[in-house]
């Protein structure tokens, strides 16, 4: 048996003063691969399908959201890694996007939205964490 390969995409989305961004509750019915209240948009690309084109997608199908910014790969790692399964998830952020809830339409598989904190957080999902200690190491922010 083979091992399947799978790639997701997520991005945070600040706000104008980038000290929040958005983040998304799920469904209390949806597994999860790890406990968070909090993560960002995003999810799996397709098959022949380019990152970018695969966010893209999936903002508007979670959010009804179209980006309005260039972003920046901040972290590739590692959702899901087994003998039948590995997940790989890139996560983007964009930092001239200037989200607002009021900009968002929430599909069916969450329950709610929130301008969080842009700091890390126990409520996080762990690789969202990574992810703003990965930019405040790299770009040398303080939110």
């Amino acid at each position: 048996m083979s091992k399947i390969l799978q790639i997701g995409v997520k991005v945070i989305l600040l706000n104008s003063a980038k000290d929040k961004f958005l983040g998304i509750k799920r469904n209390k019915n949806k597994i999860l691969q790890e406990k968070e209240d909090i993560d960002i948009p995003g999810g799996r690309i397709e098959i022949g399908e380019e990152p970018l084109e695969g966010l893209t997608r999936e903002l508007i199908e979670e959010i009804g959201y179209s980006l309005k910014s260039d972003l920046v790969l901040l972290d590739a790692s590692n959702i899901v890694n087994n003998e039948k399964l590995q997940i790989v998830r890139l996560t983007y952020i964009a930092e001239n996007e200037g989200i607002e809830i009021k900009n968002i339409t929430l599909g069916n598989e969450h329950e709610g939205s929130v301008l969080v904190d842009f700091s890390e957080n126990k409520n996080n999902h762990p690789l969202l964490n990574k992810s703003i200690a990965k930019y405040k190491s790299i770009f040398g922010k303080e939110a």
